[in-house]
């Protein structure tokens, strides 16, 4: 299995089944409007999940954990989970909902998304930048 698109946006409808809607999708910079850290802040999100063999149900589950440029844990989300389900003849898996995030300071992080299908894990990375608001420090 592997994540075949992932992206961070506004808001995620779905249209029809197969079809999102997505506002300021592909959103990778962030920053407090107030200028006040630690920042906390929501995104949608849309991932798009493929495997190989469909014949069969198979159980998949997503870790998602923000880290730094070391790959130490830099905030939220960490241990986040989701698990679903391929049903028989489903190649495809789409779902969107939205995580939390929070981070002590500014900085480039990664968004890592663990996804295991039946103990083999796959790894798949989302850079994100948070920073001071334009113009500078908080008023």
């Amino acid at each position: 299995m592997e994540v075949q698109t992932f992206f961070l946006g506004a808001r995620i409808r779905r249209v029809t089944p197969g079809v999102r809607n997505a506002e300021h999708a592909g959103a990778y910079s962030f920053y407090p409007l107030d200028g006040t850290f630690p920042f906390a802040f929501t995104m949608a999100f849309f991932i798009l999940l493929r495997r190989d063999y469909e014949k069969v149900a198979e159980d998949f589950s997503l870790r998602f954990d923000l880290v730094d440029e070391d790959g130490r844990k830099a905030g939220e989300p960490w241990g986040a989970l989701i698990a679903g389900r391929f049903s028989p003849g489903e190649l495809f898996c789409p779902f969107d909902g939205r995580l939390g995030f929070r981070v002590a300071r500014p900085g480039v992080y990664r968004l890592d998304i663990r996804a295991d299908e039946q103990g083999l894990a796959s790894l798949y990375s989302y850079t994100i930048e948070v920073t001071m608001p334009p113009g500078g420090q908080k008023a």
